[in-house]
């Protein structure tokens, strides 16, 4: 009858095995599995006061099951008690420490509540008991971002290069991260990077052209410029930029080109206007 049950659900039938379930339930009233899945299926259609009765009751037969109390976790986190939430994610990660799903989420709500020190430990012990947690790469790097370990946060960021779903994000901030370290080369190839993974990243064609601008590269520059500008309005902080590079060059038209995409797209800009004759 359990087989019965997940396969409906497989099928996308949650009557079909919540009647299941329950004609298990009759029977064997503390069958921890069928309670756990009963009350995963309360929870999708948002019975949150029977779901969390399943999983109490999941929990109460199963005292080593970490997943009961993960699940009902994650309906006081939806009804906002945190620190509850936080207590029953603490309680599945002492039931099962190679789980990296529980920590993953007491790390994310240790984070939003601010509490980045307590969240970087949890981070690592997730990625520790999954290596291939490309997310919990991502969101660790991001949190190490933040703290200025920028070694700690670029390792982090190529650790998570390998899911293609958080690639182009991790190589845009291993990008920064560099930066940060100065190493410019390397920062602009994990821009182009993020580029390979998301040609749409118009934060990546940002941070090239500031790059090419530095190193006095300013074809490069307006080319990344044109990119940018081919996928959102005109960055007008780059423009004006451009508009000097050009200027302190002597190609006045160029300069003044870009000096009107800066005002355009910032009024601000034309305060402090370097001569620059219209």
């Amino acid at each position: 009858m359990l087989a019965e049950a997940w396969e409906a659900l497989e099928h996308d039938q949650p009557t079909e095995a919540a009647r299941n379930l329950a004609s298990i339930l009759r029977s064997e009233p503390g069958n921890a599995e069928a309670l756990l899945a009963l009350g995963s299926i309360q929870h999708m259609q948002g019975d949150v006061i029977a779901a969390a009765e399943s999983y109490r009751r999941a929990a109460a037969a199963d005292p080593a099951g970490w997943q009961p109390r993960y699940n009902h976790a994650l309906l006081h986190e939806m009804a906002g008690e945190i620190d509850q939430a936080i207590t029953l994610l603490h309680h599945a990660i002492a039931l099962a420490p190679l789980e990296a799903l529980p920590q993953c989420r007491l790390a994310l709500l240790l984070e939003l509540g601010d509490q980045d020190a307590e969240a970087q430990m949890w981070w690592k012990r997730a990625v520790a008991a999954d290596p291939g947690l490309t997310d919990g790469w991502l969101r660790l790097g991001l949190l190490e971002l933040r703290l200025g370990h920028l070694p700690e946060a670029a390792q982090a960021f190529e650790n998570a290069l390998n899911g293609d779903h958080v690639a182009a994000d991790a190589a845009y901030h291993l990008g920064l991260a560099r930066i940060g370290m100065g190493a410019s080369e390397e920062a602009s190839a994990a821009f182009t990077e993020a580029l390979r993974h998301d040609p749409a990243a118009a934060d990546a064609y940002l941070a090239l052209a500031g790059l090419a601008l530095e190193s006095g590269d300013l074809e490069t520059a307006e080319q990344h410029d044109r990119a940018l500008r081919a996928l959102r309005p005109p960055a007008a902080a780059l423009s004006f930029r451009l508009a000097e590079a050009f200027a302190l060059r002597g190609e006045m038209e160029l300069a003044k080109e870009h000096y009107k995409r800066a005002v355009q797209s910032d009024s601000s800009m034309a305060l402090g206007y370097f001569a620059l004759t219209l």
